[in-house]
């Protein structure tokens, strides 16, 4: 049912224009307000389809009842028939316009113009009525649709950041492929071929009864043979990881301890070339670390600072604990490594091998299986180094706190 909002001063015009909308409009449920304040507070509760204002109300006119209507979003659709006694001249006109009338009634209202006016109005009404609810199903529509496009968009987005990701998951696996392929193919070959030929020679030496050089061709065979078992055990340890089925086994263990008796082993390289091995080390630093992975890092970090160390050098190796981590560091001086080299040299798909200061050879690979086994225990690895006067590479791992 429409409902139409009569709003008077006056009860007696209120009773007499209700009856007559009675009559002529039945459909019409009407109620009525003694006030401007009293319909502004009727408005928003019944929401009425039309209001019929009257002008001259004391406390708030209806030129300004008529602005806060027409200014409210909720209420601002609704038609308003201003209704006066006062001469509907141009001033009059200007300010029903100004505050947003639809209509202009006189009084003493004629019925046939009221029936008129209201029907007018409920037909605007109606058509708001209609735009709003059609505003409000595209409003709707598009927000799904937005949503919806939206939502396509974060797959696409997700699609997009997966393919990256695979992308880059392939690179370093063929990466990973030719780096191992290039190992197998050509460093692992070296020290066999080195193997085979000096135990030729040697055999036939013994054969004739030559004695000479026995010791040196001895010497040359260990290497050859120790270098490839250095290089065979990275590579298995690194196709270890590769593959998952490197285990993380922790445990608690003296770091002062663990160097010292590394740096024994290395202990008759080092003295080939002259090389003294300092240790800077407190004895109460403890750690929790895989003794096999940390076995792996020292000794491929001590064994290239051998190996670019000239001869009569130093290596100085040391263990410093803050409150959070423990920071070892291999420092030599040897060959250095420049800067262009330092950025690539714990990248697998980079080729960073050196000579060694006795032209020993490297892969490269003992380094990228450190910065996996350091990054393993939650800690960094990083280098610095100056060409000819020697490198520092460090590694951290968290402290064990008690």
């Amino acid at each position: 049912m429409k409902k139409v909002l009569l709003i008077d001063d006056s009860t007696k015009v209120l009773f007499v224009t209700e009856k007559l909308i009675k009559i002529v409009l039945p459909d019409v449920k009407t109620y009525t307000a003694a006030s401007g304040q009293k319909g502004l507070k009727l408005i928003s509760s019944i929401k009425p389809n039309v209001i019929l204002l009257d002008i001259l109300m004391p406390e708030m006119d209806g030129y300004e009842v008529c602005k806060k209507v027409k200014n409210n979003s909720n209420t601002g659709d609704i038609p308003v028939i201003l209704v006066s006694s006062l001469d509907y001249n141009r001033e009059n006109r200007l300010k029903a316009i100004e505050a947003g009338a639809d209509a202009f009634l006189s009084k003493p209202i004629d019925k046939q113009e009221l029936v008129l006016q209201l029907q007018a109005m409920l037909k605007i009404n109606e058509g708001n009525l209609r735009k709003k609810s059609e505003q409000q199903r595209l409003e709707k529509l598009v927000a799904e649709k937005t949503e919806h496009l939206q939502h396509q968009l974060e797959q696409r987005a997700k699609i997009t950041q997966k393919l990256k990701e695979s992308e880059k998951e392939l690179k370093e696996l063929n990466a990973t492929k030719d780096k191992f392929f290039s190992i197998i193919a050509h460093d692992l070959k070296s020290p066999f071929g080195s193997v085979l030929g000096l135990s030729d020679l040697l055999t036939k030496k013994i054969e004739k009864g030559d004695q000479s050089q026995l010791l040196h061709l001895s010497s040359l065979l260990f290497k050859a043979a120790n270098q490839g078992f250095d290089l065979l055990n990275n590579l298995l340890e690194w196709s270890r990881t590769q593959l998952g089925k490197k285990e993380f086994k922790p445990e608690l263990l003296n770091m002062c301890n663990l160097i010292k008796e590394l740096t024994a082993l290395f202990s008759l390289t080092a003295k080939e070339k002259d090389i003294e091995i300092e240790i800077k080390c407190t004895e109460s630093i403890r750690i929790f670390a895989d003794p096999n992975m940390l076995n792996s890092i020292m000794r491929n970090l001590l064994s290239n600072a051998i190996k670019y160390s000239y001869e009569g050098s130093r290596i100085t190796i040391t263990a410093d604990k803050n409150e959070d981590e423990v920071t070892i560091a291999v420092k030599d001086q040897g060959t250095g490594i420049s800067k262009h080299l330092q950025s690539r040299l714990f990248n697998i798909g980079e080729d960073v091998s050196m000579l060694g200061t006795k032209d020993e050879k490297g892969t490269g690979l003992g380094l990228i299986l450190c910065k996996e086994f350091v990054e393993i225990h939650g800690g960094r690895i990083k280098v610095e180094s100056e060409i000819g006067k020697g490198s520092i590479f460090s590694f951290t791992l968290p402290v064990y706190k008690e």
